[in-house]
């Protein structure tokens, strides 16, 4: 799917605006502006196409988040390059272009989770709702990704014992280690002394947290204890990694790419989701 022209009106910041020739062989679209200018009520724009959720104001006036001028309708239009369309507004719900929106998949800017935890609930991710319900709030979809990180080469690693085969160890290192400690080596530059790189995995149990360890150097390091920037990039690869079967021909949005890393590093990060992942 690619986009070609967005069209909102009376929608958060927005009176009327339109976005439009986006080339149609685009893999990647940035949207740079400055503090509030809009950015991301372009996203709540795609988020509300799939979730719909409006938000009363704490007075109780049902006043709705989504509506600049409240006594007005908001209204969506997306056009795709293959001649598909989409149009919502906040009274008629949709008019064209219903299942097109299972297509729209985000991440919030507050989606830095500074430790695992064991609240999982991976029930909701063939359907990408364990996402924040806007994008002021936070973004926790990497407690789900740890779990079924280890879950799928848990599973890859057991089936076969069961029918008495011998575990492909090296395929399941080619399909879930590898990509991603080849992804931080050209994101972050340097060598495997120097960068960090998946070592191993512990389970949870009902008195400890599943953990991530990376090595750097000699060195073994819980993913508690990485940096913004380092965790910024496993939280954006290990979501590719995992829930890839979900992503195929969808439109991925990620607001706030840059937190916590320098532009060299921006760079870096975006050119491997758009040719690797």
């Amino acid at each position: 799917m690619r986009i070609k022209k967005i069209e909102l009106k009376n929608f958060k910041r927005f009176t009327d605006i339109t976005i439009t020739d986006i080339p149609e062989t685009s893999k990647l679209v940035l949207i740079i502006g400055s503090n509030g200018s809009g950015k991301s009520s372009l996203f709540d724009a795609f988020d509300w196409l799939s979730k719909g959720i409006f938000k009363s104001s704490p007075n109780g006036n049902q006043h709705i988040y989504y509506r600049k001028n409240q006594i007005i309708q908001s209204t969506i239009q997306i056009d795709f390059s293959d001649g598909q369309r989409i149009i919502k507004n906040s009274e008629l719900d949709f008019r064209e272009g219903k299942e097109l929106v299972k297509k729209f998949i985000g991440r919030s800017s507050i989606r830095i989770v500074p430790q695992i935890s064991n609240n999982s609930n991976l029930d909701n991710v063939s359907t990408d709702s364990d996402g924040p319900a806007t994008y002021i709030e936070n973004d926790t979809k990497f407690i789900n990704d740890v779990f079924l990180y280890i879950n799928i080469i848990n599973k890859a690693l057991r089936d076969p014992v069961f029918k008495g085969e011998q575990a492909d160890t090296l395929q399941i290192f080619k399909a879930f280690i590898d990509p991603l400690n080849i992804s931080l080596l050209k994101i972050f530059g340097g060598d495997e002394k120097t960068t960090i790189q998946i070592a191993e995995f512990e389970d949870a149990t009902p008195n400890k947290t599943a953990k991530l360890i990376f090595k750097k150097g000699s060195s073994k390091i819980n993913y508690d204890l990485l940096s913004h920037g380092e965790k910024q990039v496993v939280i954006l690869l290990i979501n590719f990694i995992v829930r890839k079967e979900y992503y195929e021909d969808a439109i991925i949005f990620i607001d706030e790419m840059d937190n916590h890393l320098n532009t060299a590093l921006q760079y870096n990060l975006l050119e491997e989701i758009v040719t690797r992942w």
